[in-house]
């Protein structure tokens, strides 16, 4: 629930700041959150307060990343299909 609250908040708020002629960077910036929050969760050896933290951190890095790349994947679509 809460990757989902942080998805909608940049979904809204950062993600239109994002926006430009061309859609690679914001792309790979979609795809390196996403592999971080990912790889921040795999290394993750900490247990206690220090394992929710890292928990913490990592949803925020893949919810940022879920946000960008749901908006910019359904531009592409309408993109495609507006110009074959």
């Amino acid at each position: 629930m809460l990757r989902s609250i942080i998805t909608i908040v940049f979904f809204w708020t950062v993600v239109p700041h994002l926006i430009t002629k061309t859609l690679k960077l914001p792309l790979l910036a979609g795809f390196a959150s996403s592999i971080a929050g990912q790889t921040i969760l795999l290394f993750t050896l900490a247990s206690g307060i220090a394992s929710y933290l890292f928990l913490c951190v990592s949803l925020i890095f893949d919810g940022f990343g879920a946000g960008i790349l749901a908006m910019l994947a359904e531009s592409l679509v309408a993109f495609h299909i507006k110009f074959p």
